[in-house]
């Protein structure tokens, strides 16, 4: 067994997850880490329980294989943002999750561990949605059943709207309430979470039993907070941690058209409530990063720190690789090069206008432009623009209207 600090900070493959987590999807997939793709999964509580998946081959594999110096297909993510440079979610999470490094080091030769207690834990109870992003898809939105049908966009959609991970869903949460008590992190997403009956359930069974101490982290589109008599910033102020990262991938109609159903003059409402109603919860913006948005981001990031709804480090930018006739790496060349000029003038910006308080946001504009100049991925701009022309047609909308900084990707 190589020693933790050999694996934590020189591996270019170890990642703590696979000691830590699971990652259970609405559809009942269960991968090892929210990264992965639904193909990559390591099993599904639609067939096994948790505690069997927990030393599935699959999962006993990927172990191994990060043991051993390995890389494995189901990290492929991590490992291509890595390897432009950029920084990666398994970086981060070796550094949060090291003091559990003695569950590594209790791994069987098979890879198996034997403890079987998620500290991290990441469910997804239900697909229930009420946007559907355009880069989104029906495994992980209820409303993306209803709204993206039409030539060039209904591939693969079927079933009903709302999905389950077990088909009863008291199967599962008779499987999670007895890992709650050694859970140290949750993280909500969906779907939408704050719209998931179980979502309350935990936070309802946190406050009976006054485990207040207990970190909460977010991934929401931050529209609806109530849920029938529950506020959800009521709370979380009684919380000592909760993190809020907003997907907002822009501003005003550009957000609406990217994240459909969203109403901008909501979003506002919510992040100036959040203030009185829950004024110590951490707000993080995450938006996605597509060829859609990229132009826009700096406009939007520095709109919202200068009205006083973001600080300077309150900014996760989240590159997508799939579907990646979406990605930020279909731009042509000069349309990357305005790209790159705009992050770099925006990080200089923040670093002189807010000092070293700033420099991770501004950082991660940086990474964003190396991503992008990686690869030319022009190949795909006739995919990207038929899937546009089709969500056009269907919402009798005109990207260019919306985008006219991108009118010329429409034109090819």
């Amino acid at each position: 067994m190589r020693p933790a600090e050999s694996l934590l900070k020189d591996s270019k493959v170890f990642c703590m997850v696979p000691w830590v987590h699971l990652n259970i999807r609405a559809d009942g997939k269960v991968c090892h880490c929210c990264r992965a793709t639904p193909d990559q999964a390591v099993g599904s509580v639609r067939e096994s329980t948790l505690a069997q998946i927990w030393n599935s081959p699959g999962l006993r594999t990927i172990r191994g294989n990060m043991l051993e110096g390995r890389p494995s297909p189901e990290c492929r993510n991590c490992l291509v943002l890595e390897a432009v440079g950029c920084s990666s979610p398994r970086l981060a999470q070796n550094q949060e999750y090291s003091r559990h490094f003695p569950l590594v080091d209790s791994t069987a030769p098979d890879g198996s561990v034997a403890r079987f207690q998620m500290p991290f834990l990441d469910i997804r109870f239900s697909n229930i949605c009420n946007f559907a992003c355009v880069y989104c898809d029906a495994d992980r939105s209820s409303a993306w059943c209803s709204e993206h049908k039409g030539p060039g966009e209904g591939e693969g959609i079927g079933g009903s709207a709302v999905s389950t991970a077990t088909r009863d869903p008291q199967q599962l949460w008779r499987q999670v309430e007895p890992l709650i008590p050694h859970v140290e992190h949750f993280y909500f997403a969906g779907g939408e979470p704050l719209l998931c009956e179980e979502h309350y359930r935990i936070l309802n069974l946190l406050t009976a039993q006054g485990r207040f101490d207990v970190p909460l982290s977010y991934s929401t589109n931050f529209s609806a907070t109530t849920f029938r008599d529950l506020d959800a910033m009521r709370l979380w102020d009684r919380f000592n941690r909760v993190d809020i990262a907003a997907s907002l991938d822009a501003s005003g109609q550009r957000g609406e058209y990217i994240r459909i159903n969203q109403d901008w003059e909501e979003v506002l409402r919510n992040r100036q409530r959040m203030f009185a109603a829950c004024p110590k919860v951490s707000f993080t913006i995450a938006p996605t990063l597509t060829a859609m948005n990229a132009l826009h981001l700096p406009d939007f990031h520095k709109e919202w720190l200068e009205i006083g709804y973001l600080k300077p480090p309150d900014i996760y930018l989240n590159i997508l690789l799939q579907p990646s006739e979406y990605s930020v790496q279909i731009l042509p060349e000069r349309l990357k090069r305005r790209v790159a000029d705009r992050y770099d003038a925006h990080a200089e910006f923040l670093v002189e206008r807010y000092g070293g308080e700033a420099t991770a946001a501004a950082r991660q504009f940086q990474d964003a432009v190396k991503f992008m100049v990686a690869q030319d991925a022009g190949y795909l701009l006739d995919k990207f623009r038929q899937r546009i022309h089709a969500l056009d047609r269907r919402r009798n909308s005109r990207f260019s209207d919306v985008f006219p900084e991108l009118a010329e990707l429409m034109t090819g």
